[in-house]
Parts: structure tokens; C-alpha cells; sequence
């Protein structure tokens, strides 16, 4: 089998030095948020790595250095890191020298696991780290496997990342993207393990090729990875705040609407005020003030209505509770909405909309498939600490699969548990023959990863 040399720099050692320079990447992206964009921080973490290995391995070798001289070119090949991360990513000190330690930890972990695996499955011995000479298929099978099991810590990283520190919250949709390239660290060690256990095999250049051919495209394809995941976050971001935009939108065409009714209904008041109030004293000259006060109540109920619908001294819940009680009141059902209000709501507008909305569309969805009990309840009690909100409507469990089908209650439940759970909160339901009830509790509090809208929504 074909050996290199590594003790020249092009193209096996360039080839390790740029493996060693994609690790750190992977970490420091996992780690950090990108000042510009993740290409900005890609080359300018691996070019620059790149060229100091280069100078600095061409210098080493011309001279005799002593052991502790190459440790120490090491150092400051990560301390170079580190310079380099502080001008193209955002984030604390303490976190940046965090990523280019772990990354160094990475790296070094990485080529151990490999070992470990690459022995038990072959039962060759240790590579030591100071070996200039290996097989073709050792060096490409290492390269690729290192950088493949790089991904299971940058996972490992994200999910243990706190939430509240992060402009999104990293899904464990995205997480699981990341750990595809592990599985590529096995076909590496199990091509290796069939290359050494057949020597017929090994002497075939043209099998070896195509293995070290095989395993440079599984690491081609892990590295676009990270870029392809970022390109989903993006666009997942682009959507949430279209979706905030439309909802801005719908609740600014709704308090329009509000406010013109309210006007329309103090045109026809306005024009009649005078009469009603001459006529109800007159109805007191003559002796029959029930007549006055009957007029007066009636007048007095229109007056309230002027105020336009409110209900607490939120909009967004103000708005919300207007749409679907029109909503309810068209399908005919009765929508009842109770709020005990202690304090303001602190929690993301965009949040408490999604929350609402699903819980409200759940009981009337659920109400609309039934005959009678055509009844629903919501309730909010807002305090310092918490936003409870309860909910009550008629239930049929016949009906019950079917309305999950059909309207998305499922959907709508996983919202509701997901909000729920950002805020440090918890859903759940009962249900009896005929009623079904929900409680969902959510902490009182700012998220640093919400990006309220406007004030005026």
C-alpha cells in the first residue's frame, strides 16, 4: 500500500492542517454568531490558519527545534485563532476563547476516537501522533472520520447552549442535520477495516483510490452541511417575520375596523342624544320616570359601546379576542372571554398571538363539529409571575379524531406546548364526557431570543 510523508507540507500535511482548520470551524460556528456571514468567518478562520501553518512548518524545518519549540508554535497557532475570531464573530470573550480551547479539544478527541474505533475494528496498532509515515488509506480515513465525529461535539454543543443566549433557538430539527456526517465516520473506519483485512485488495490501486475518492466526497458533502443548515435557519427566520409582518397587518386592519365602527355608532347617538334626552325628561314631567330610565339605559349601553371593544389593557389581546369572538358569533357559537389583569403582559406580542389564536381556534374548531353545548370559554389571569390561560368547550369524543385530522388541532397543540415551553411554562388537558378543558401556564417574562414588533401592534 502507498505511503506519505508528512513531514513535507504539500500536499498530505496541507491537506491535515485544512482538516484541523474545518474543525475549528465547525466549533467556533457553533459557538458564535457570525459578525458578517459564515463565508466571511470561513475564510478568514482557514486562510489565515492556513498560511501560518505553512510558514511556520517551512521555518521549523529548516532548523533544529526542540520539542517544547514546536508545542509552543502550536499554541500560537490557536492564539492566532483567537485574534482572527475576535474581528469576525460577535460574541463574549470568554466564549470566544472557548471556541478555539474546544476546538483544539476537538481536533485532538476526534483523531483519539478514531484510533480507538480504527483498532477495535481492525486490530492494527495505535498511529503514534509524532509518525511522519502512513498508509494512504490510514491518512484519508483519519482526515475524514476526525472531521465526521467534529460534528457530533458542535451538536452536542448547540443542544447544551443556553436558549436565552440565542438570537434563535436552535431546533432539534437542525441539530439532527448535524449529526448525518457521523455516520460517514463508520463507512470510513469499516473501508479502512476492508482494505487492511484483504491484501489482495490493498494492492489494487485503483479500489484504494476509489475508497480515499469516496471518503474526500463524504467530507466535501459534511462540510456543505453547515452551510446548507444556515441557509435553512435563514430562511425560517425571513419567514417568522413575514409571518409577524402579516399578523401586524391583519391586527392593524382589525383596530381599523374597530374604530369605524366605533365612529359609526357615535354618528347615530350623536344625532338622536338631544331627542332622547328631552323626551326622557319629559317622560319625568309627566310622572313616569321608568319610561326616562328605560330610554336612558338603553342610551347608556350604546354610549358603552362607543368605548370600542376592551376587554384588558393589551391590544394584542384586546384584537385577538374581537376577531374570534366575530369568527365564533358567525358559526354560530358563543365565545366567552374572561381576563384578571394584574399586571402588563411581558411576553413576545408574536408569541401570546400564536398562543391565543391556537387555543381559541381548538375550542371553536372543536365546538363548530357539535350540534349542542355550542359554548366555549377562554380565560387569562395575568399576575408578575405567570399568564395562565384557561379554556372550556363542549367535546364529543366521537368527533374527536376527526377534528384533529381535519383542522389541525395536533399542529395547534404542538404551538401551544412550544411557546409553552419557551417561556418555562406547560400545557395540559382533562377532558369528561361533555367537556374539555386546557391550561396553559407560561412564565411573565422578556425572552432575549424575541424580537417584539413595533409598540403600537
Amino acid at each position: 500500500m502507498e505511503t506519505i510523508d508528512l513531514s513535507q507540507f504539500f500536499p498530505w500535511t496541507w491537506i491535515l492542517h485544512l482538516v484541523r482548520a474545518l474543525i475549528s470551524f465547525n466549533i467556533i460556528h457553533s459557538v458564535l454568531k457570525d459578525k458578517y456571514n459564515s463565508l466571511v468567518t470561513f475564510f478568514s478562520v482557514t486562510v489565515t490558519c492556513m498560511l501560518y501553518s505553512f510558514f511556520s512548518l517551512n521555518l521549523l524545518s529548516r532548523y533544529s527545534v526542540p520539542p517544547w519549540l514546536e508545542v509552543a508554535a502550536a499554541f500560537f497557532y490557536y492564539a492566532v485563532q483567537l485574534v482572527v475570531i475576535l474581528i469576525v464573530c460577535e460574541g463574549k470573550l470568554f466564549s470566544k476563547i472557548f471556541s478555539v480551547v474546544f476546538g483544539f479539544l476537538t481536533y485532538t478527541c476526534s483523531t483519539i476516537i478514531f484510533e480507538f474505533f480504527r483498532n477495535l475494528l481492525t486490530s492494527s496498532d495505535y498511529i503514534a501522533i509524532s509518525q511522519t509515515t502512513l498508509t494512504v488509506v490510514d491518512f484519508a480515513s483519519c482526515c475524514s472520520t476526525s472531521f465526521a465525529f467534529s460534528f457530533l461535539f458542535a451538536a452536542l454543543i448547540r443542544r447544551l447552549k443556553p436558549k436565552e443566549n440565542q438570537l434563535l433557538q436552535y431546533k432539534p430539527k437542525f441539530t439532527f442535520f448535524l449529526l448525518f456526517p457521523f455516520t460517514h465516520a463508520f463507512s470510513s473506519l469499516i473501508s479502512a477495516m476492508v482494505l487492511r483485512a484483504n491484501p489482495m485488495v490493498i494492492k489494487d490501486n485503483y479500489i484504494s483510490k476509489f475508497v480515499i475518492v469516496s471518503l474526500l466526497v463524504c467530507m466535501l458533502l459534511d462540510f456543505l452541511i453547515i452551510f446548507v443548515v444556515d441557509h435553512i435557519e435563514k430562511l425560517e427566520t425571513e419567514n417568522i417575520e413575514k409571518e409577524r409582518q402579516l399578523i401586524k397587518n391583519a391586527f392593524d386592519f382589525q383596530q381599523t375596523m374597530m374604530l369605524k365602527k366605533e365612529k359609526q355608532e357615535f354618528r347615530k347617538i350623536k344625532h338622536d342624544l338631544s331627542n332622547i334626552i328631552n323626551t326622557a325628561r319629559g317622560f319625568i314631567e309627566i310622572g313616569k320616570p321608568e319610561k326616562a330610565l328605560a330610554i336612558l339605559k338603553s342610551t347608556n349601553d350604546d354610549l358603552e359601546g362607543l368605548a370600542g371593544f376592551s376587554v384588558c389593557s393589551d391590544e394584542t389581546v384586546n384584537t385577538i379576542l374581537f376577531i374570534k369572538l366575530q369568527q365564533a358569533e358567525s358559526l354560530g357559537i358563543k365565545l366567552i372571554a374572561e381576563i384578571d389583569e394584574n399586571c402588563p403582559i411581558q411576553i413576545d406580542d408574536y408569541d401570546l398571538c400564536r398562543l391565543l389564536n391556537n387555543i381559541i381556534d381548538n375550542e371553536i374548531n372543536a365546538v363548530n363539529a357539535l350540534s349542542k353545548n355550542r359554548t366555549c370559554r377562554v380565560s387569562v389571569s395575568i399576575d408578575e409571575e405567570n399568564i395562565v390561560i384557561k379554556s372550556e368547550n363542549g367535546y364529543n369524543s366521537k368527533n374527536q379524531n376527526k377534528s384533529k385530522k381535519s383542522d389541525g388541532h395536533g399542529n395547534g397543540i404542538e404551538i401551544i406546548c412550544e411557546i409553552a415551553n419557551k417561556y418555562d411554562g406547560e400545557y395540559s388537558s382533562t377532558q369528561t364526557d361533555s367537556q374539555y378543558f386546557t391550561k396553559t401556564v407560561l412564565k411573565n417574562t422578556i425572552k432575549n431570543s424575541s424580537t417584539p414588533p413595533p409598540q403600537n401592534f
